[in-house]
């Protein structure tokens, strides 16, 4: 009886010392969420008057996009621009110009 006792606990402390040894499970580790947010830097001009503004987010973007075509849906003119992106364009070959016709429907 003391033989299978002792030799029980000799397995017993065995397998726990191996569990010890293991490497931890990368699973096992809380996960971090972040949150990128893009941030614009616009240049933009309304009726020969300049602006510059910076926008952070998408939303606070489409809201900005929302009032520019607004404006121009009003009769107003209205020209804008993303610096970072079109200070890393310039090696474009052609000015792409695009125009809001005001009789022009949404679909």
């Amino acid at each position: 009886m003391r033989k299978t006792f002792t030799t029980i606990a000799l397995v017993a402390v065995l397998a726990s010392m191996a569990v010890s040894c293991q490497k931890e499970n990368l699973l096992d580790q809380p996960t971090i969420a972040s949150e990128s947010c893009a941030i614009y830097t616009v240049q933009y001009t309304v009726d020969d008057v300049s602006h510059t503004v910076s926008l952070i987010g998408e939303d606070t973007w489409h809201d900005f996009l929302d009032y520019m075509f607004a404006l121009a849906e009003e009769g107003h003119v209205v020209s804008f621009r993303n610096v970072e992106t079109a200070s890393n364009a310039m090696s474009a070959k052609e000015t792409v110009t695009y125009t809001l016709c005001a009789g022009a429907s949404e679909e």
